[in-house]
């Protein structure tokens, strides 16, 4: 069951999400099986993540976190409970998304709901003096408040993780801010600032964020140049993450089919 879950974990973070989706399953099982509350816990979060992943399986992602939730209060362990309420948050701000992008008015109230989540998260990591998940929480956080439209509870939110960034730097956890401050300058009438702020974060990266973060990166830099209407720069970053789209799926494919040779 271990060794399933770090191979599904591992299908998840390089894009192959139906690979990581079946391996996380059979994980799951095995761990179910064994009786393992914490081991059932993980793996339900872990199989979330993934489908949280693909955009379109929001509800079944929420399914499987409200059980890994019950599982973790049951047992005490209030670490990953703290990753539960964040991945909860995650799901719930993704559909805020989809309804502030499709004009519809209860976006804020479920953005506020999001930002509730969130908040709980940021609580249950502090208390336990987990500054990673603290940080990433607060991310989440911040975009919600963005959503929702409170752009001083979302200044205070960025301002409090910019103070904490260097302890907790990575790659991911440096796009999902740099995303959070576009949002929050571009709420403030500063897009100019946040399309020049996501093309340096671009250039820093680099090749150090790939798959569905890359893209999320490119997607947000398009509505950004977009909204700035710049949209000479718009259609090349639109080609450019069209591009990176086919280039992802033709190597998930390929790594597919090694997979399953393998098994043959």
């Amino acid at each position: 069951g271990r060794i399933l879950k770090g191979l599904g974990v591992l299908h998840t973070n390089v894009g192959e999400y139906a690979t990581a989706i079946e391996l996380l399953e059979t994980a799951l099982s095995i761990r179910r099986a064994q009786g393992d509350i914490s081991g059932v816990a993980a793996t339900l979060n872990n199989l979330a993540h993934a489908f949280i992943c693909l955009s379109s399986f929001d509800e079944k992602a929420e399914e499987l976190l409200q059980e890994a939730h019950s599982l973790c209060l049951s047992v005490g362990n209030h670490g990953l409970a703290s990753i539960t309420n964040m991945n909860l948050a995650e799901v719930t701000l993704a559909r805020a998304e989809h309804l502030a992008q499709a004009q519809a008015p209860q976006s804020v109230e479920v953005a506020a709901a999001a930002a509730t989540r969130a908040g709980k998260a940021v609580l249950q990591a502090d208390s336990q003096k987990n500054l990673q998940i603290g940080v990433v929480a607060r991310l989440i956080l911040a975009q919600a408040q963005v959503l929702a439209g409170d752009a001083v509870a979302a200044s205070q939110t960025l301002t409090w993780v910019q103070e904490h960034l260097v302890e907790t730097s990575s790659p991911i956890i440096e796009l999902d801010f740099q995303i959070a401050m576009c949002r929050w300058l571009r709420l403030k009438d500063q897009t100019t600032l946040a399309v020049a702020n996501l093309v340096l974060a671009k250039q820093r990266l680099g090749d150090a964020v790939q798959g569905n973060k890359r893209l999320r990166l490119l997607q947000e830099l398009v509505s950004a140049q977009e909204a700035s209407s710049d949209h000479r720069s718009a259609l090349a970053t639109f080609r450019e993450m069209h591009t990176y789209t086919l280039q992802q799926r033709d190597i998930a494919t390929e790594r597919r089919a090694l997979l399953l040779n393998a098994r043959m």
